[in-house]
């Protein structure tokens, strides 16, 4: 009977992972036009292909992983000057750049299913919430694109898995080794990554803190030794290594020198100075940037979905790229927030260890960004929505287990049907003025 199980759920996740790679590679070059951000992306591509120094106001994993992508398909020298989006691309190896975002984002529902399962989840709940995030129609257009963040999500989502693997194997050292690497990683790509890292550390301190008080120090003190090494020092040391590929790829002169220091552009720093400057840069110009945009956003719009990213159109303005979410999903898990204080009290849902652990990961990835004063957008809310739609699968199939199966089916279905609807604004499809105008269903999201 476990065998049977056993391979009923292996089918569900390969169809899942199937209608992922679907959704994700079908038109992948379609537009084969510059689109949004890949006009700061691919000018970084060509940085490396060239040798010649650029500036990138994030860490440089994920251009390095498009960089090979685009390499890896054809793209070995520039072959276009990304200077405008809508620029044409000339041939088709600008494919490539897109593939390791594309991969990434096939891979994020299935690593959502392995971190859920991993904090005890039910089978039910961990693919719930795979699906729910599959059909979610602005991280779908956010992975279809050269651009960093489903890398960045299916990193520190894997580190998150293999973090309470770890802890629920008394921290076994190989699994905090895999945490602490896949972490590293994720915060490589975007310092937004450290959320991951940070709800690691906060179950981490409360679990030492408990330790403590019903024992020791001498029985926290090895533990304590474990987490530093693998949650701190070896992500660091990851951490400065991608840095030194940084520099070993960029020997030449270019357009990122002159954010740098006459020390640095001269060549009379290591590159460990050099990797504390241009950290410092990093966090100084984050800090510090003023700029406005027609499509930004405030924090507490996000949940709302209020307004989303215009990312794309051809010139005839049939065809619109939209970063705009699944209204199903997005609404869906803010509905699960706004409930879960009344649902903490009178369900005595603060019991429940998986939505704790769930709640403090939204908190954790939310609320730093109420102080962020630059100018902000939709995708920034990417990984608390993680957490908000993880949320709304569970609750969904655990507070009444008796209407779990049909209320699982029912919203996957209206998930399903919302995420066709609003395909032509993911994929960049044609639409005359009365079907686009049926889809814009907030006065912000033209």
């Amino acid at each position: 009977m476990a065998f049977i199980k056993f391979k009923k759920e292996i089918l569900f996740l390969a169809l899942l992972l199937s209608f992922s790679l679907a959704t994700h590679f079908l038109f992948l070059g379609h537009p084969s036009e510059v689109v949004f951000d890949e006009y700061h992306y691919g000018k970084f591509v060509n940085g490396y292909l060239e040798g010649k120094y650029f500036y990138n106001i994030h860490p440089p994993l994920a251009t390095q992983l498009i960089t090979l992508g685009g390499w890896l398909d054809g793209y070995q020298t520039p072959k276009f000057s990304f200077e405008t989006i809508g620029g044409v691309f000339s041939d088709s190896s600008y494919l490539g750049l897109r593939f390791f975002p594309a991969l990434a984002g096939s891979l994020i529902p299935l690593a959502l299913y392995f971190f859920l399962k991993s904090i005890g989840a039910p089978f039910r709940a961990a693919f719930l919430a795979g699906a729910l995030i599959s059909l979610d129609n602005a991280l779908l257009a956010q992975s279809r694109l050269a651009l960093p963040d489903s890398i960045l999500l299916l990193l520190g989502i894997l580190g998150l898995g293999f973090f309470f693997l770890g802890r629920r194997n008394n921290y076994k050292t190989i699994f905090l080794l895999f945490a602490g690497i896949f972490f590293a990683l994720s915060f490589s790509v975007k310092w937004t990554g450290f959320a991951f890292l940070g709800l690691a550390g906060v179950i981490t301190l409360f679990d030492l803190i408990k330790i403590l008080f019903l024992s020791s120090f001498r029985a926290v003190a090895f533990p304590l030794i474990k987490s530093f090494l693998f949650l701190f020092l070896i992500p660091i040391a990851i951490y400065f290594e991608i840095y030194n590929i940084h520099f070993a790829l960029l020997p030449n002169p270019g357009p990122g020198n002159p954010y740098m220091s006459k020390e640095f552009n001269e060549g009379n720093l290591t590159n460990m100075e050099k990797f504390i400057e241009i950290n410092q840069i990093n966090y100084t110009i984050n800090k510090g940037f003023a700029a406005t945009h027609p499509y930004g956003s405030k924090w507490y719009t996000w949940p709302f979905m209020s307004r989303p990213i215009y990312y794309w159109n051809n010139d005839g303005a049939t065809e619109k790229i939209y970063f705009l979410g699944n209204p199903v999903v997005w609404w869906g898990s803010t509905l699960t927030l706004l409930l879960l204080p009344i649902l903490l009290f009178f369900k005595q849902l603060w019991k429940e260890r998986i939505v704790l652990i769930l709640a403090a990961g939204y908190i954790v990835s939310f609320v730093p960004f109420l102080i962020v004063s630059r100018v902000m957008f939709l995708y920034h809310y990417l990984i608390p929505l993680i957490f908000a739609v993880s949320l709304f699968a569970y609750l969904a199939t655990t507070i009444k287990p008796r209407y779990a199966k049909i209320l699982s089916l029912l919203l996957a279905l209206a998930a399903l049907i919302s995420f066709f609807y609003f395909a032509p604004l993911t994929y960049g499809f044609p639409l005359d003025k009365a079907q686009f105008e049926n889809r814009m269903w907030l006065s912000t999201w033209p």
